[in-house]
């Protein structure tokens, strides 16, 4: 009678140290899954072969709304990479200009360096997989929360 009372107590000890490390290695996993480092972000803007998302960042040229397409490629990591951004007219469709960008994610934010000089820095960036939102700083010294959407599920084919 003690040997299976002695068993009993030797299996309840195992099972509740393994339960234990089960509950241990599931928490981690859920904390770590949550966290997207600048790489993930990178990666869910510029894919693998670009990708190119469209926003409205509230633009007009001569009362005209405008409407932008923003092109991003990766360089050889995904937290960087070089991009263009194309204006357009929104009724009729048509380009009103295009400019080229090198980009990067540091500490979560995104920042946009133009060819012209100019530049684009987003923050709070909230990404999912055919969207991503965040508060744009950059050319008008002012803040604004705007909504990106991809186009086609990859970047744009170049036309020349």
């Amino acid at each position: 009678m003690t040997i299976i009372i002695q068993i009993i107590i030797i299996y309840d000890t195992v099972m509740k140290k393994f339960s234990t490390i089960i509950a241990l290695c599931l928490t981690l996993l859920l904390l770590s899954s949550c966290y997207k480092d600048d790489n993930d972000i990178g990666f869910d803007i510029s894919g693998i072969i670009g990708k190119t998302w469209e926003v409205d960042l509230g633009e007009n040229y001569c009362g005209e709304p405008l409407f932008s397409e923003f092109t991003f490629y990766s360089g050889r990591s995904t937290r960087y990479g070089a991009g263009r951004e194309e204006r357009f007219f929104d009724r009729p469709v048509e380009l009103y200009d295009s400019c080229p960008f090198d980009w990067e994610v540091r500490n979560g934010n995104l920042y946009l360096d133009y060819a012209d000089g100019t530049y684009a820095d987003f923050y709070d960036i909230t990404s999912r997989s055919n969207s991503f939102d965040a508060t744009l700083e950059g050319r008008w010294g002012k803040r604004i929360r705007v909504h990106f959407v991809l186009v086609g599920g990859h970047a744009k084919e170049e036309v020349e």
